[in-house]
């Protein structure tokens, strides 16, 4: 998708490093209580430019309060935010901020290009409408009643609200709910392209997958805290395993496989007298299945073997991070 947004001197042609800017989005701290109901705890936060963050949760955990508080919708209690080194009502005064929000947000009853004529029309520089209808995949619908489109296009036209304003830093809230698998995929080419140009990008997600994809860092949050945050690939590597299946095909490999096992496990390190195990496996059937951090030595002892097949294996997921992470708090 082609994009005409400038970008404000970052990157491409500014002769300056990126990493000397004010962060898109800083919070120190920052706390909402309602009462005795602690909604977030402690956050503290920073998103550069053009980074792609994930955020993550139970229902409850806090996500859409603390973008809200983050972006000074909400009072917080106590705490800080900054957005690219200003008050957050300033940065979102200069159309620095974009938000797409779950819902609300629309006028049903009018046509979307009348949503985004409104809208346009209180800012400075706006970008033209016909390139934010095509940026947002809105062209062919652009007359049609925003009550009568769909989940879907609702979140496209939300998306579009969001990016008239020029925005460097766009916050996300449950993004791609409604959308179909085709344009999910369309939604997030787009996204890349924007952090690409330098645009910050938060969003709250419950769709693991997407997180897994496209998100450099995750942050987890529980009962209103922060308990990981981390770039998305270590997360995995640390709190997930890798999982191996293969096939045995009677009980003699069985045997020959569980005497191989034996003697892989007889050659582990022992440090400070701890044997360090790497893996644990079972049979169910005739089949073996392994999960640990590290599946390579193992795979490549058991296809030695004659009679076993079908090996099958599969890295971390963010999914079974993100579980075992929960779980624990």
């Amino acid at each position: 998708m082609n994009t005409t947004r400038n970008t404000h001197g970052y990157g491409e042609g500014s002769g300056e490093d990126a990493t000397a800017e004010p962060p898109a989005l800083a919070t120190h701290s920052l706390t909402k209580h309602y009462g005795a109901v602690h909604a977030t705890n402690d956050i503290t936060l920073t998103i550069r430019q053009g980074e792609i963050l994930s955020l993550l949760g139970p229902n409850g955990a806090g996500k859409s309060t603390t973008l809200d508080v983050a972006l000074g919708l909400i009072k917080a209690t106590s705490g800080t935010s900054e957005l690219f080194g200003m008050k957050p009502r300033d940065a979102i005064k200069r159309g620095l901020v974009g938000y797409v929000q779950q819902k609300g947000a629309l006028l049903d009853d009018m046509s979307i290009l009348a949503n985004l004529n409104l809208l346009a029309s209180t800012m400075e520089n706006p970008v033209p409408k016909g390139e934010i209808l095509e940026m947002c995949n809105l062209t062919s619908i652009a007359k049609r009643k925003v009550g009568k489109c769909s989940g879907g296009e609702q979140q496209r036209i939300r998306l579009a609200t969001a990016l008239l304003s020029r925005p460097r830093l766009l916050i996300l809230d449950e993004p791609t709910a409604g959308m179909d698998t085709a344009t999910r995929a369309h939604f997030w080419e787009f996204i890349q392209e924007q952090a690409r140009q330098g645009v910050a990008i938060l969003y709250a997600t419950h769709y693991l997958a997407e997180a897994q994809a496209y998100a450099e860092r995750t942050i987890i949050l529980n009962k209103g805290r922060i308990i990981a945050d981390e770039p998305t690939r270590t997360l995995r590597e640390k709190y997930a395993q890798h999982h191996l299946n293969i096939d045995v095909r009677d009980d003699e490999t069985k045997l020959h496989a569980e005497r191989a096992i034996q003697e892989l496990e007889a050659s582990f390190v022992v440090p400070s007298s701890r044997i360090q195990q790497p893996f644990t496996y079972t049979f169910v059937g005739n089949t073996l299945h392994a999960e640990g951090a590290d599946l390579d030595n193992l795979a490549r002892t058991l296809l030695n073997i004659p009679g076993t097949h079908n090996l099958e294996m599969t890295t971390p997921s963010l999914e079974e991070a993100y579980l075992n992470l929960v779980e624990e708090k």
